[in-house]
């Protein structure tokens, strides 16, 4: 399922809050980005 509605809603309650990163999630799937250059946030282990 595509979250990109979900991140662009996301993106721009967080420019207001002042919140540095957004989350989406369809349930199984978890995606999270960084406000300021709207780039991926990827775990490196």
């Amino acid at each position: 399922m595509d979250l990109r509605q979900a991140l662009d809603q996301a993106t721009e309650y967080a420019k207001l809050l002042y919140v540095p990163i957004v989350f989406a999630m369809n349930g199984a799937y978890c995606e999270a980005r960084f406000v300021a250059n709207n780039k991926e946030l990827i775990l490196n282990r």
